[in-house]
């Protein structure tokens, strides 16, 4: 009977249990919903960032984004679901089924567990969206399970107006 019920279980899980998404921090929610519910898809990116110097010092300016998004990570362009953009502030989403949506504020952030090196969590508030397809109806777009996207070299004299891109992986919650 032991070794019934766990293989039981699995062919249960099998035929009924969903694929949960990532797990997100509670106070990046934004409220109402079932994360299930949620569209999650997977990006790998890139941030470009130059190295700008004010009265404080040298720093890495953020100078914009790109990421592909797939249901997996996207190795390969049929893999490909949406892409993002990111112009200074403005964010732009488009589906491949011609959905779109638009955000230029961050609602909310969460430090990322090493945040010289992780992009932080976000939560970002849709300003404009499709009225039809895969973005329909989506308000927030969350960023969680971040790997990588800042810069690990040093700002300096020697690489001063340089632009310098870093690799990034996340996943992009979009909720309705």
């Amino acid at each position: 009977m032991k070794k019934i019920l766990p293989a039981f279980l699995a062919i249960a899980c099998l035929s009924g249990c969903s694929v949960m998404g990532p797990k997100v921090p509670l106070d990046l929610r934004p409220g109402q919903g079932a994360e299930e519910d949620q569209l999650h898809l997977r990006a790998l990116g890139v941030n470009r960032f130059q190295c700008v110097k004010d009265d404080q010092g040298y720093y890495w300016k953020f100078d914009g984004a790109t990421a592909k998004l797939g249901e997996t990570l996207p190795k390969k362009d049929e893999d490909v679901v949406a892409v993002m953009r990111v112009n200074g502030r403005d964010n732009h989403f488009t589906h491949r089924d011609g959905s779109f949506l638009f955000s230029q504020k961050i609602d909310k952030t969460q430090k990322s567990y090493k945040p010289e090196k992780h992009l932080s969590r976000a939560r970002f508030r849709v300003a404009q969206s499709s009225s039809n397809g895969a973005f329909a109806g989506v308000r927030y777009i969350l960023r969680v399970n971040t790997r990588y996207g800042m810069p690990v070299i040093p700002c300096d004299s020697g690489n001063f107006n340089d632009y310098h891109d870093v690799n990034f992986k996340a996943t992009y919650v979009f909720w309705r």
